[in-house]
């Protein structure tokens, strides 16, 4: 037992902490900015959105099928809608977001 380190908080803080890293620049790491962590958790958001959207349609239809007994319909029903319905979450975004990016470049372009 003697001889190994034992890693302080700061040492690991040091690890963790994004500024210490050293970019493949050789300089230190980029931080992100406010805006571009938004724009990343709005995409994880909707990614999730679709997803949560497919797997409580799953659910609904197993527990609606076990409690009335009709096996597999419901499932299946259930799953296509939850999928249609992450499909138009994804469509709807991306619709929202291509209009914003052509209200900014008609603002620049004036």
């Amino acid at each position: 037992m003697g001889g190994e380190a034992i890693a302080t908080p700061e040492v690991l803080y040091s690890m963790a902490n994004p500024r210490t890293l050293p970019a493949r620049n050789g300089g230190m790491a980029r931080q992100g900015t406010t805006k571009e962590i938004a724009e990343s958790m709005k995409k994880t958001d909707i990614g999730g959105s679709f997803l949560g959207s497919i797997v409580a349609g799953l659910l609904i239809g197993l527990l609606l099928d076990w409690w009335l007994g009709t096996e597999p319909w419901f499932v299946i029903g259930l799953a296509l809608l939850g999928s249609y319905s992450g499909f138009m979450r994804v469509w709807h975004y991306a619709k929202v977001q291509g209009e914003l990016e052509d209200e900014e470049r008609r603002a620049r372009g004036r």
